[in-house]
């Protein structure tokens, strides 16, 4: 099925979010170690206080957290889950076995979205207003 351009694209900041989630959660992992042990002193025999050798385990696993955790927090609040939408368009009741497709058009897109989903053999289309 071709709809029209723009009909189901939507912008996702996904990796964006990610990134940042991963500097985020890097850095502030390191600065706790740094700020650790500095404040905590515990000889170790000539080496160094804060070393990034000692520390980059810890780093790079905080890193990994932070992408995955701000990953899926972004995902949650695009899908809708965590944030109530001004306006909702109510669940369809639908057949078992039968498939519910929503898209989300302009007002001058409705009616050329309507006809590419009957032509390609949908059984039954509903429009909604917010």
């Amino acid at each position: 099925m071709e709809f029209p351009r723009g009909v189901l694209d939507r912008p996702s900041r996904m990796s964006g979010a990610s990134v940042l989630g991963a500097i985020l959660f890097g850095t502030l992992a390191t600065a706790f170690i740094r700020w650790t042990q500095h404040n905590y002193r515990l000889v170790t025999g000539g080496m160094p206080i804060f070393s990034f050798w000692a520390t980059g385990v810890i780093t790079f696993e905080m890193t990994m957290l932070g992408a995955i955790v701000s990953t899926f927090g972004w995902f949650l609040w695009e899908s809708g889950l965590v944030r109530r939408p001004k306006l909702r368009a109510p669940v369809p009741d639908i057949d078992p076995g039968a498939v519910c497709l929503r898209v989300r058009c302009r007002g001058h897109e409705v009616a050329q979205a309507a006809e590419a989903m009957r032509s390609a053999g949908a059984v039954e289309v509903q429009g909604w207003e917010a």
